[in-house]
Formats: C-alpha cells, sequence, structure tokens
C-alpha cells in the first residue's frame, strides 16, 4: 500500500511540473507547495 501511494504521489508531482511547465497557471503556487511538502 505505501509502495502504492508513493507512486501516485510520484505521478501527481509529475502532472504538477508538466503544468507548470506547459501552463503557467495561477494554482502553480499550489503546486510548488505540494512538490515541497513531498521533498
Amino acid at each position: 500500500m505505501k509502495y502504492r501511494n508513493s507512486l501516485t504521489l510520484c505521478q501527481k508531482n509529475y502532472l504538477c511540473l508538466n503544468e507548470l511547465l506547459y501552463h503557467r497557471l495561477s494554482n502553480q503556487e499550489i503546486c510548488k507547495a505540494e512538490i515541497k511538502l513531498q521533498l
């Protein structure tokens, strides 16, 4: 279960980073905050 959750979080962060790269949306700070929590 933990391994599965880790994969989900990684995928979520990856998608988030792609959003930051392709679309400079207003919720980019939220994405950065999520990534910081994972780091």
